[in-house]
């Protein structure tokens, strides 16, 4: 017998193992759980392994990669969430701008707070871009502020197609010709309002030659204004023409008015006519106007009153000044109308609330001789003294005499009142 101390030992038997082993398994879930937390993908939400950017799990990636892993494009939309200002908010900033500019009296002096802002789903385009590096984008980007490769809001119906295929924003998809088209014509319109022109031909002709009616337009009226190109009223027809034929308006007149002038093709009123109908059948009362000209003339057209009324009222009712006034005077000689002073006081009161002075001045005579209107020596001083104001040359003698022959017939309260009148006219445009 052994006088050391002894020591029992005993096997232990499998239950101990395995509750012992459960405890280790349960403290390695709740060890990769607490990992887990914070890994959510970016992209459907859910708690697993992040494999892609360190933001997308394996199956939202392999799901993008089925789409376009194989697409060859190297022009790509992102639609990304943007902050942009609240419409309301800005007009409402604009409003205070007039406001005080006009000298008006403000009800809330306090600064303009700075406008709020609400998330829209905004389209961005890269070019010369892999799919590789579209992928990064789309797993790391959540909110996009560029302006150089804006393309605009997204579509609701954009938005409600990608929603039906199981996608959320940020996405992307490959870019069509229109909007790479739409995104050299807008790179250009930047560069124009920099006053970089030699810039924005460049791009608007990138974008004129990648089928943008709005850039063909753009590059013509470069040309014909002979902004970052030499003048060449040759080549503006050309671009018009493209665009003119295409159905753009503003194209159609511009070309119209090259034909009326001569300038770069022979002059044909005729030709002018024709491209000035095509533009006024679709609204543009600038070439309403254009045509009631020549109806009332002769010009390209045969000579009817009657049609150049027509055509002005188009264009009147539109809020064309010139074409108001001329309308005013068509009732005022009884040309294509019948007359009527009072039809023509209404339409000169119209182009004169524009600061058309011509119209002013012609609404002034109508007050002193109470013709179409009642009367009244302080309104035809304030309107004949707005005319005077801004005439040049002859006119503005013309318009001075009558003022001060006015004034003749005029107290001197009169007076001082139809001169407080005009200081305090602003134009209702």
């Amino acid at each position: 017998m052994s006088d050391q101390p002894q020591v029992q030992v005993t096997r232990r038997s499998n239950a101990s193992l395995l509750v012992a082993s459960s405890g280790r398994n349960l403290v390695a879930r709740a060890l990769r759980d607490v990992a887990l937390l914070g890994t959510r993908c970016n992209r459907c939400g859910e708690h697993k392994e992040l494999v892609f950017a360190g933001r997308i799990c394996a199956d939202c990636s392999d799901a993008l990669d089925t789409r376009w892993a194989t697409c060859t494009s190297t022009d790509w939309v992102l639609v990304a969430t943007r902050s942009v200002p609240i419409i309301a908010d800005i007009m409402e900033a604009l409003k205070r701008s007039l406001a005080k500019a006009r000298g008006e009296t403000i009800p809330d002096e306090s600064p303009s707070p700075a406008p709020r802002t609400e998330s829209k789903q905004w389209r961005y385009i890269f070019q010369d871009t892999s799919y590789a590096a579209m992928k990064v984008r789309w797993a790391s980007q959540e909110q996009e502020d560029d302006d150089e490769r804006s393309l605009g809001s997204a579509s609701d119906e954009e938005i409600a197609i990608a929603e039906s295929l199981g996608v959320s924003v940020p996405f992307i998809r490959p870019a069509t010709t229109k909007e790479i088209a739409d995104h050299y014509n807008d790179v250009g319109f930047m560069h124009y309002e920099r006053q970089d022109y030699a810039g924005a031909v460049k791009w608007f002709r990138r974008a004129a030659e990648h089928g943008s009616i709005l850039a063909q337009h753009d590059l013509g009226f470069m040309y014909a204004e002979g902004e970052g190109v030499q003048q060449n009223f040759a080549e503006a027809a050309k671009w018009y023409r493209i665009a003119a034929d295409q159905g753009d308006a503003s194209a159609q007149a511009n070309l119209g008015w090259l034909y009326e002038q001569g300038y770069g093709i022979p002059q044909d009123y005729t030709e002018a006519a024709t491209w000035y109908r095509r533009a006024a059948d679709g609204g543009n009362r600038t070439c309403q106007y254009n045509l009631g000209i020549g109806y009332h003339t002769g010009k390209g057209v045969p000579q009817d009153y009657a049609e150049a009324v027509r055509w002005y009222r188009k264009a009147a009712e539109q809020g064309h000044p010139p074409a108001q006034f001329n309308l005013a005077c068509m009732y005022g000689n009884g040309y294509g109308v019948p007359e009527d002073h009072f039809q023509a006081a209404t339409w000169f009161r119209k182009a004169a609330d524009q600061g058309n002075r011509d119209a002013q001045y012609n609404l002034g005579v109508a007050y002193s001789s109470g013709d179409g209107v009642p009367r009244d020596y302080v309104r035809a001083h304030m309107w004949a003294n707005l005319a005077a104001s801004t005439a040049t040359g002859h006119d503005q003698e013309t318009y001075s005499s009558t003022r001060d022959q006015i004034a003749a017939m005029m107290t001197p309260q009169q007076i001082a009142e139809a001169q407080r009148l005009a200081r305090e006219w602003r134009p209702s445009w």
